[in-house]
């Protein structure tokens, strides 16, 4: 009964002692020979105070030399071929292969999610764009002496229903739903301004210059420029520059540089697009899908390796 209790104890001894991977690593190293604690320590790559655990749990497994090296007991080296036994039995193949399809399921599932991701944003970022209708062309009579400005309202509203437009000689007024605008989706006008000249220059190819502002309601510039028409043409055709994509009323102005009068008609017409991006919604619901997915693989991942790490830790 001694001698079977002698021999359970030591069983227990070996396999609860091959539990750990380091103590396994220890076993291996004094196969070939023996080693200082120094030298177990450098290899392992741990600290002292955890080597000393791991080789106090080898217990009879390992002895200790007079001369301060660790060497394997008959126990130890009984422990060692138990697990040169055990690993050559082992299928290894078949946990290898599951291991290496663990990992490309790994690496196939982030480059899905990294390429769902682009298209993701490339669906959000989508642009497509059709013509706007805007307001006609409207004839208003102007005579400006050198320096004097000439203004005519540009009154954009947004209203319920079909876009509406109106030109006349108090100005211009576009009526359009869509300035409320979305995030896929929105409006943008471009006013252009027409001068035809109604008068003969005494010289040829005379040239008048003309200070060209477009004004918010709150009299901030949103574009200026300079031209120059040409009497001997007679006809003058431009964008103004400015970008109206918000219901305000607008104001443009219109400054004679020139030393003579100018007697012309001009018209203001506004043409302009609707922006839209037809696949924002599904582009942001798959961002959100794959950026939570992401989010989720990184920081499982980031745990396994913890809980490796503890795992030769302890």
């Amino acid at each position: 009964m001694a001698d079977e209790k002698e021999d359970e104890e030591t069983y227990s001894l070996i396999f609860s002692s091959l539990k750990h991977p380091i103590r396994r690593k220890i076993l291996r190293m004094l196969e070939n020979r023996e080693l200082t604690f120094s030298e177990i320590l450098e290899v392992l790559a741990i600290d002292s105070g955890h080597l000393s655990y791991h080789l106090e749990n080898l217990g009879d497994l390992i002895v200790h030399t007079q001369d301060g090296k660790y060497g394997l007991s008959s126990f130890g080296t009984a422990a060692v071929r138990l697990m040169w036994g055990v690993e050559e039995y082992d299928a290894p193949t078949a946990s290898t292969s599951r291991s290496k399809a663990a990992t490309f399921a790994k690496i196939f599932s982030l480059a899905l999610a990294l390429t769902l991701l682009m298209v993701s944003v490339y669906s959000m970022n989508l642009v497509t764009t059709t013509q706007a209708t805007g307001a006609g062309f409207s004839n208003m009579p102007l005579a400006l002496a050198q320096n004097q400005t000439f203004s005519c309202p540009l009154n954009f509203t947004q209203k319920d229903g079909p876009i509406l437009s109106a030109a006349s000689s108090s100005g211009i007024m576009v009526a359009d739903p869509k300035f409320a605008g979305s995030m896929n989706e929105w409006v943008e006008y471009y006013p252009h301004l027409d001068i035809e000249i109604n008068q003969t220059y005494s010289l040829e190819f005379h040239h008048t210059y003309l200070n060209i502002t477009v004004r918010d309601s709150k009299g901030n510039a949103i574009s200026w420029g300079q031209w120059g028409v040409d009497s001997a043409i007679g006809f003058s055709s431009g964008g103004l520059g400015a970008i109206i994509n918000r219901p305000d009323s607008y104001k443009l102005e219109v400054r004679n540089l020139g030393p003579d009068w100018l007697y012309a008609n001009i018209g203001v017409h506004i043409s302009g697009q609707y922006f839209q991006k037809p696949l924002f919604y599904y582009g942001l619901g798959g961002l959100i899908v794959t950026s939570s997915y992401l989010v989720v693989f990184f920081a499982g991942l980031g745990w396994t390796r913890r809980r490796n790490a503890l795992n030769h830790t302890e």
